[in-house]
């Protein structure tokens, strides 16, 4: 019997490139009160109880719960930095694809109790805070970049 609780997740940019991400939580949903339903305890039921507080019972933000953010850096072509902002393909948004019981070890030190907490913790979803983070990230990771490969000269 499986022990453990795996979360598969995905970064869909707005270019249509997708990343997926997962993380194992310790343990298995058990019953939060004497008014929750079984059929919480179960993986479905769990997902299903986790949804209802994700935007359009999909989208979160993954730093809101402190899960791993999958958007790609942008890569500088010939040099130049794309511009970000407004019309940037890239948001702080994930899509949550299923929960389902696995024998692997944990990667999150939470259990799935604790991640439900948190998730019906939130108020709302800051969007706009994770677009800013996602730029700046983005931005330094290429300044770090440029950084390590040194000054360019031009002759």
């Amino acid at each position: 019997m499986a022990e453990n609780l795996q979360l598969k997740y995905l970064y869909r940019g707005g270019d249509g490139k997708t990343k997926i991400g997962w993380v194992i939580f310790k343990g298995m949903p058990e019953k939060q009160t004497p008014k929750t339903p079984p059929k919480t305890q179960t993986p479905e039921g769990f997902e299903a109880d986790i949804r209802r507080k994700f935007d359009g019972g999909e989208y979160f933000i993954a730093k809101q719960l402190k899960l791993p953010e999958l958007f790609p850096f942008i890569v500088p072509v010939d040099g130049e930095i794309p511009e970000l902002g407004k019309d940037s393909v890239h948001h702080g948004w994930h899509e949550i694809l299923e929960f389902k019981p696995t024998d692997r070890k944990p990667t999150d030190p939470r259990t799935p109790e604790e991640f439900r907490r948190e998730v019906n913790a939130v108020k709302d979803w800051e969007y706009r805070h994770a677009d800013k983070i996602n730029a700046q990230a983005i931005h330094d990771h290429i300044a770090r970049k440029k950084m390590r490969s040194g000054p360019s000269l031009e002759i």
